[in-house]
């Protein structure tokens, strides 16, 4: 059977503290999907808080760089 790999990039929309939250409640929301492997890509700056956060057997953490600009897709 195929993984199937379904997830986002947050691009630098979250500072540590909201992608923690955010992460915590996909994990509360997703806990009971079966067959898919979610992932997630925060911003670099965010990577560490990020994967103290979840269940890596739940939820896939990528990275990205960053960008000068305060916030949005670059």
């Amino acid at each position: 059977m195929k993984t199937i790999y379904f997830g986002s990039n947050l691009k630098m929309y979250k500072n540590a503290a909201d992608t923690a939250a955010y992460l915590q409640k996909l994990q509360e929301l997703t806990s009971d999907i079966e067959g898919i492997t979610l992932f997630i890509i925060p911003s670099f700056t965010t990577l560490e808080r990020a994967s103290a956060s979840i269940d890596h057997n739940k939820i896939r953490l990528g990275a990205q760089n960053m960008c000068w600009e305060e916030e949005g897709q670059f």
